[in-house]
């Protein structure tokens, strides 16, 4: 299972890549500034981030004025390996009439037909997000990709479910959609759910690494199992203990002379550095 890690352009976070590595990421376009599109395609997006593995971009979820021609080309004209389809996602949008959901679910599949008669004409590999709220829902908008004759395709609209619920509706899909189908899930962030989700899935992204530093918090990998501890319950000392010598080297590497255990304690960016690294390792067999 490929892990892409989202990286997020504004305020940017740490280029990972040049002190771990990593092989895909996610860029979520909705985070963007105009100043940073506009150097993407200006440059292109590997020459711009200095990085060789795969990329995927988002779509601009929060631009309503931006429709899926426009968003397709400007994912093209940024040089991105994968584009996400412009979809519109079924997260906080409760209560919605059962008919402004069903129209809404079909403007999604409307845009992916269009998609597809581009996808080929601009040489670029599109992700098709499969959205809904309910079996039923995510049934349909599976259905009418495979009718498509779509094999690459990814599950929307997961974020703050129970694991429970989110595993129950990855397996339903993947039955549905069969083995030939590429399969990515959008934006979980339990670790112990990504490496159950790899049974069902090829691909995952997720945010994980910043949102658990911007919590202060750090993994650790102990026995197999991954571990979140809060820095301000832990010395210094705590600190540099828990972090093995490869990952001290890269924060050394980092951020040059500064203290690592002030680092770590201080800065949100060393220890996204730290919980990156240590997630790839915890999923790595997956």
């Amino acid at each position: 299972m490929k892990i892409f890690t989202i990286w997020y352009p504004n305020p940017p976070d740490p280029p990972y890549w040049k002190w771990i590595k990593l092989n895909e990421i996610t860029i979520p376009l909705a985070k963007a500034s105009n100043k940073f599109i506009s150097k993407a395609i200006a440059h292109g997006i590997h020459e711009l981030l200095e990085f060789n593995g795969t990329i995927m971009a988002d779509s601009l979820t929060s631009n309503n004025r931006i429709g899926q021609v426009h968003m397709l080309f400007l994912q093209s004209y940024m040089g991105v390996d994968i584009a996400v389809h412009r979809d519109y996602p079924f997260i906080n949008l409760y209560p919605m009439e059962p008919d402004k959901r069903w129209a809404l679910l079909k403007k999604n599949i409307l845009n992916a037909e269009i998609a597809l008669r581009l996808e080929e004409e601009l040489g670029i590999r599109v992700l098709y997000v499969i959205q809904g709220w309910d079996e039923e829902s995510y049934k349909y908008c599976a259905e009418r990709y495979l009718e498509m004759s779509i094999q690459y395709m990814g599950i929307g609209s997961l974020k703050y479910r129970d694991p429970r619920s989110i595993i129950k509706i990855v397996k339903f899909l993947k039955e549905l959609v069969g083995k030939r189908t590429y399969l990515h899930v959008f934006g979980v962030l339990k670790p112990s759910i990504l490496k159950a989700l790899s049974k069902y899935v090829d691909s995952v992204d997720t945010s994980s690494p910043i949102q658990a530093a911007i919590r202060k918090e750090i993994f650790v990998l102990k026995d197999g199992i991954l571990k979140r501890l809060r820095v301000n319950y832990l010395s210094t000392e705590d600190i540099l203990e828990l972090i093995p010598g490869n990952l001290k080297s890269i924060l050394e590497d980092a951020f040059k002379d500064e203290d690592l255990g002030t680092i770590l304690s201080k800065s949100k960016y060393a220890r996204s550095i730290i919980n990156t690294a240590v997630l790839l390792s915890f999923l790595k067999d997956t």
